[in-house]
């Protein structure tokens, strides 16, 4: 009997290790490496910024954004969802959603710059 209750737990073990061991944090497919994700999210930034400028009411203001967002995914080659796993990934990885980060900055500085 005591066999019995050690080969079940052994058994209960096994299995919650395994489904606690499964890398929740996968890269998603397509993957976007830190640069391509950081100009992305310049261009992202960059839109958000623009037309919080504006001044447009809250309808307005999405129906804009919608279209400036729609833009972006065209000029990459992406789609809502591709960035949306991408960004999801790295919200999971601070340290390189941090670096994401710098780049924004460092690619809104070298733009502010060169004008």
């Amino acid at each position: 009997m005591i066999k019995s209750v050690y080969k079940y737990a052994t058994i209960a073990l096994v299995i919650t290790t395994i489904a606690c061991s499964n890398n929740n944090n996968l890269k998603p497919n397509p993957f976007f490496d830190r640069k391509k994700m950081g100009d992305i999210m310049t261009d992202i930034q960059i839109a958000e910024a623009g037309v919080n400028q504006q001044g447009f009411a809250t309808d307005s203001l999405n129906k804009v954004m919608n279209w400036h967002y729609n833009f972006i995914y065209k000029k990459y080659n992406i789609t809502e969802k591709d960035f949306k796993n991408n960004y999801d990934y790295y919200l999971q990885e601070p340290a390189d959603l941090d670096s994401v980060y710098v780049d924004v900055l460092n690619n809104i500085t070298k733009i502010r710059l060169d004008k």
